[in-house]
């Protein structure tokens, strides 16, 4: 557990490389999961090969999700500034302060992503490196398609409209996602949308204005399987935004088999993908 200073305890899942350790990778989960997505399946998944290319791995829970309680249906209030301020600046902080000479690369899922850009562009956390994958922000002026549009708006409204009735949004219940969403998450993102800007603290932080401020070597990769929820254009588009003259956006065409490539959460949990979790971990490793 990661003790921070307003009481609040953050589970952390820590595995450590068989041989020499060439750096530590921080692993920010998406919306509506836990770190557990990280190492699915079972001990074959992306944290493991990341371990077996020699990086330690730092899991994080982020407040409201997985061990980190209390759960949203608990009455968890978790905020994006939180995620932001609070819970990434305070792993990248511990890593520093336990292996202090080693690289620090923070790697984060959609939400993870996104969160890990707007923590660095603002001065929150100084890791020397940032991967993202599959990470935009939903906003309508970066969806050139209208059928897409259409469809992140209704999906906005509804999830709105259910999280405010209930409380919470309750993904598990829903199935889809085994960790449901408090109430202040769901109305920051909806607020995106239905503004068009990507903002914080009730407007007063511009998150997308700061990225330019990102200067750190980063990594984008996106999958042309992901059709909605994170498509290429979009995410190439949130990634050109960073000010790093050390940038490199990739895109996968197709799984590691030959088939079909793979969709916003395979990117993570599906053994096709597995190139891309190599991929990430030698630019970890600073190479």
């Amino acid at each position: 557990m990661l003790a921070m200073g307003t009481g609040q305890k953050l589970a952390v899942e820590i595995r450590e490389p068989r041989g020499p350790v060439l750096g530590t990778a921080i692993l920010l989960h998406p919306m509506m999961a836990s770190r557990r997505v990280w190492n699915f399946p079972r001990d074959h998944g992306f944290a493991s090969a990341l371990n077996d290319a020699g990086l330690r791995t730092l899991a994080l829970d982020f407040r409201g999700h997985g061990e980190s309680r209390p759960a949203a249906a608990a009455g968890a209030d978790v905020t994006y500034e939180a995620l932001v301020q609070d819970d990434i600046p305070a792993i990248c902080r511990a890593a520093r302060e336990r292996w202090p000479s080693h690289r620090v690369t923070l790697v984060g899922h959609s939400l993870g992503g996104h969160a890990a850009v707007a923590s660095v562009a603002t001065g929150a956390c100084a890791p020397d490196a940032l991967v993202t994958l599959a990470t935009n922000v939903w906003l309508p002026s970066d969806e050139l398609s209208p059928l897409v549009r259409a469809k992140k708006s209704a999906f906005i409204r509804a999830w709105r409209l259910m999280a405010r009735a209930v409380g919470y949004f309750p993904a598990r219940a829903l199935g889809i996602g085994s960790d449901d969403e408090a109430l202040p998450l769901v109305e920051s993102w909806s607020t995106w949308w239905l503004d068009d800007r990507w903002t914080g603290d009730r407007g007063r932080v511009d998150y997308g204005a700061a990225m330019n401020r990102v200067v750190i070597p980063a990594l984008g990769i996106a999958s042309s399987g992901d059709l909605w929820l994170c498509t290429p254009a979009c995410a190439a588009r949130f990634f050109k935004r960073l000010g790093s003259a050390d940038a490199t956006f990739e895109l996968v065409r197709h799984a590691d088999d030959g088939g079909p490539a793979p969709d916003h959460m395979q990117l993570l949990t599906s053994r096709a993908a597995t190139s891309v979790w190599r991929r990430v971990a030698m630019f970890c490793a600073g190479r």
